[in-house]
């Protein structure tokens, strides 16, 4: 494997809320949990060079009020499968993607976990308690909630080695607040939550904005995130069609305040950037080859 060569991490990543085509996952269903869980045994001891899986859309599909049996049946779902890895592969990870912080207006109805609700409740926490504010009539929740995650505490309770906030919005301040919460929700733990980093089309759909700017603001906030216990980010997306990468690249690579400024020209980061970005979405393809023949065959069999 290319990758691995190149002495790079790699993990698979795998869409838990659409395990089988055509039908969303109910995680508040034992045999779904075990099926999660053995889907990434699975593929650990198939792909035996990976260094771990990745947990996309582990949660529902829409945004909801509140529910405490589905967030805490998510939760269950990667805890077995954590402890499974533990067991089996104890030298692979598990990540999961979590939604950004964001906020939402709070409803009579939710169900909120009551460690968000000891930490509203503390005056300390005022400063940088975005949902304490008029826009959130006072009473804003974090967005996770509304697709029964609880990425906290999925920390605190090691059952992911990282969560990745999907926080890719253009505005470098909102994206500070989010870094300033983490680090105060977690302190210690601030390690375990690498910061999503917004580079493909949809960001620069105001006409105001051009890649060069969400370039530039993204060597920003990497170098917010790295002054504040931020130890990773990931970049939505790299290699889209038709968007020009190295603007990006040059932005992290060049110039005085770029964050990469020390690697140079013949560093292998550049010179295999896009082999590389094939490499993966090779893996991404005999990924779903493997799986949609696991299913269609199945299927046949049971016939």
């Amino acid at each position: 494997m290319l990758l691995k060569e190149k002495n790079y991490y790699v993990h698979a990543w795998i869409c838990n809320l659409y395990r089988i085509k055509g039908k969303i996952a109910d995680f508040t269903n034992a045999s779904e949990r075990e099926a999660q869980k053995d889907w990434t045994l699975a593929l650990l001891n198939e792909y035996k060079q990976l260094d771990g899986i990745h947990f996309d859309y582990i949660r529902y599909e829409n945004l909801s009020l509140v529910n405490y049996t589905k967030m805490n049946a998510i939760q269950k779902t990667i805890s077995l499968t954590k402890n499974a890895i533990r067991i089996h592969f104890p030298d692979k990870t598990l990540s999961t993607a979590s939604f950004p912080l964001s906020g939402e207006i709070r409803e009579s109805q939710d169900e909120v976990p009551s460690w968000f609700d000891v930490w509203t409740d503390n005056p300390e926490n005022n400063a940088i308690n975005r949902w304490n504010r008029s826009g959130y009539n006072f009473s804003g929740i974090p967005t996770p909630f509304r697709v029964q995650q609880d990425p906290k505490e999925w920390i605190i309770k090691n059952i992911t080695d990282f969560t990745v906030s999907m926080e890719y919005c253009y505005n470098t301040n909102w994206w500070k607040g989010e870094v300033d919460i983490w680090n105060n929700w977690l302190r210690s733990n601030i390690s375990n939550v690498f910061m999503g980093l917004g580079y493909y089309s949809r960001v620069w759909e105001d006409p105001e904005i051009s890649p060069s700017d969400v370039a530039n603001e993204i060597a920003e906030k990497i170098k917010y995130g790295r002054a504040h216990n931020i130890s990773g980010f990931s970049i939505f997306e790299l290699g889209e069609p038709g968007n020009d990468d190295y603007i990006l690249i040059n932005a992290l690579t060049k110039g005085p305040n770029a964050p990469f400024k020390d690697i140079s020209n013949n560093s292998p980061i550049l010179e295999d950037f896009f082999s590389l970005i094939f490499v993966i979405s090779f893996i991404g393809v005999v990924l779903f080859v493997v799986l949609a023949f696991t299913y269609f065959y199945t299927k046949k069999r049971k016939k």
